[in-house]
């Protein structure tokens, strides 16, 4: 698993941590790494309505959509039987 390089979590202050990160889409510049997002982490300026995007290191990204396509084509082989 790939590090989110040159990023810093706004709430525990971890610089280039691993897994998910999520980005603020109204605060500027603030991001979380997964384990502050998932205890719903806030501050003075940034609020539990705000909008976060997830973003994935490439390397993760890659994963995914090998995942997804593993998991659509037994899909499409399971419809094709019907």
């Amino acid at each position: 698993m790939s590090r989110h390089e040159g990023v810093s979590c706004d709430s525990c202050m971890k610089a280039n941590f691993r897994g998910k990160r999520y980005k603020c889409l109204i605060c500027y510049d603030y991001d979380l790494c997964g384990t502050c997002y998932e205890a719903g982490a806030t501050n003075t300026r940034h609020t539990p309505d705000h909008a976060m995007q997830c973003i994935l290191t490439r390397s993760d990204f890659v994963v995914w959509c090998m995942l997804q396509e593993t998991h659509f084509k037994d899909l499409r082989v399971d419809f094709e039987r019907q």
